[in-house]
């Protein structure tokens, strides 16, 4: 019984489709665009076999409305083959390129914190993204803002040197190299030499080499003590705040969470600050560092985002007494002892100033940050040494002649020939009249 009405089913589908078939070239021939042309579709295609044979290569047949057959031309049909190209391009899928690898310590763990990848290209290096638990990243080029914001480094944001293809990939790249950035840890380079413009690319493992005299704590003692569920808050909240496109308020509402279940939670609170940070909450991202700081003085991840946007925000008293305390905990970071020495030399603090600069003279740190030269001139300037302050500046102008620290460096040291209280430099040459510069305060420093 079954298999006879199966059988019907299928008489009655071939007699249906045989129908349609008849019916076909009739309403093909009556479908047309507004335009008054056969829509694309309609009709034999061109070199289609006709009931009477084969028509000619870029011919085809066309049905009257008396049943006759006309031949027509390729020109008779839209160049549906450009068409389709032209649409093809408008919706090109955009040319990602994705940099993938591994984050290790020296001894193989995977680091207990996320540790932030930079990008360098010529000299500078940008944030990019973030470890997760098991040291792995994922990174678009260029592309994470949330990273440059708490980096005082980044100045106008991303990284210029990365060119950008049509479709959306990336060109430059072949002349940057990735790193790691840990506070407490140096990090080896992975050169990105052969790099495509588009798709996967392996970077391979970037590993972190612990600093000797490094007394500060990568992973906070509140850390392990945390309950669970101010953990798994605390983690969520780091997911959000570390996706490609960061949503801030949720990241802010989970680690809220964590920080009420668990006020002591060093880590929590330093995540808490950089989320408000990014959202543009500065006054609740200054108290969150803070309360990081209180809860483990030791705990080094809340520094340095918390010094640098300091800095930017030229609260000099802050990235002072931060600083100092900073480089007790990690004698190696060069850029804080940078920023520690301009912060006291604009404060006045001379012979703190003094100190800084001349750890960063014998570590040979001033080529990294060049307006390092200016204070250390600034120091002897102040002691009225004005040929070793002379040195120190015309070392700066060698980076940079054009802006408006250089115009006054210029102006400063045309006045002090002038005056002969300083030497002549060693090309023998005297320095062209230089305007002076209005608007600004005494100090070189803009």
């Amino acid at each position: 019984m079954t298999a006879h009405r199966r059988a019907c089913n299928v008489a009655a589908g071939l007699l249906l489709a045989t129908a349609l078939w008849a019916q076909a070239p009739s309403e093909s021939s009556g479908s047309n665009t507004p335009g008054g042309t056969a829509a694309p579709g309609a009709g034999d295609q061109p070199g289609s076999r006709t009931p009477g044979g084969t028509s000619a290569p870029g011919q085809g047949t066309a049905r009257e409305s008396d049943g006759t057959a006309r031949t027509i031309d390729d020109r008779d049909i839209p160049d549906r083959q450009s068409s389709s190209r032209t649409s093809a391009e408008q919706w090109q899928v955009p040319r990602v390129l994705y940099l993938q690898g591994r984050v290790v310590t020296d001894t193989g763990e995977v680091p207990r914190e996320p540790a932030v990848v930079k990008m360098r290209c010529g000299g500078r290096s940008v944030p990019q993204g973030l470890t997760d638990l098991k040291g792995r990243f994922s990174i678009q080029p260029g592309e994470n803002t949330l990273l440059s914001v708490t980096d005082a480094s980044v100045r106008g944001g991303r990284v210029s040197a990365i060119g950008r293809t049509r479709g959306g990939g990336n060109t430059g790249v072949r002349n940057c190299e990735l790193l790691a950035d840990l506070p407490g840890y140096r990090s080896s380079i992975a050169r990105l030499d052969h790099a495509p413009s588009f798709g996967i690319y392996k970077v391979g493992t970037i590993v972190l080499y612990g600093h000797k005299g490094v007394t500060g704590e990568t992973v906070s003692a509140t850390t392990l003590m945390a309950p669970s569920s101010a953990s798994k808050a605390y983690h969520k909240g780091l997911k959000a705040l570390h996706i490609q496109n960061p949503n801030y308020k949720l990241s802010i509402k989970h680690l809220q969470s964590a920080v009420a279940e668990y006020p002591d939670y060093a880590a929590a609170w330093a995540s808490l600050a950089e989320a408000r940070m990014a959202s543009g909450d500065w006054a609740g991202a200054r108290e969150a560092f803070l309360k990081s700081i209180d809860a483990d003085p030791k705990y080094l991840k809340p520094y340095e985002p918390f010094i640098k946007a300091s800095f930017d925000r030229r609260d000099w008293t802050t990235v002072d007494s931060l600083g100092e305390n900073y480089l007790k905990l990690h004698p190696q970071a060069s850029q804080i002892r940078a920023m520690s020495a301009e912060a006291a030399v604009r404060l006045g603090k001379y012979e703190r100033a003094a100190e800084l600069t001349r750890i960063m003279a014998d570590r040979d740190e001033f080529r990294h940050w060049p307006i390092s030269y200016v204070v250390a001139g600034l120091v002897h300037e102040s002691r009225s040494e004005f040929n070793e302050a002379a040195v120190r500046f015309r070392e700066y102008l060698n980076h940079d002649s054009e802006s408006v620290t250089a115009k006054r460096l210029l102006r400063t040291l045309y006045e002090w020939q002038r005056l002969l209280v300083i030497d002549p430099p060693e090309n023998g040459l005297v320095p062209a009249y230089v305007p002076p510069v209005t608007g600004l305060a005494s100090v070189a420093l803009p």
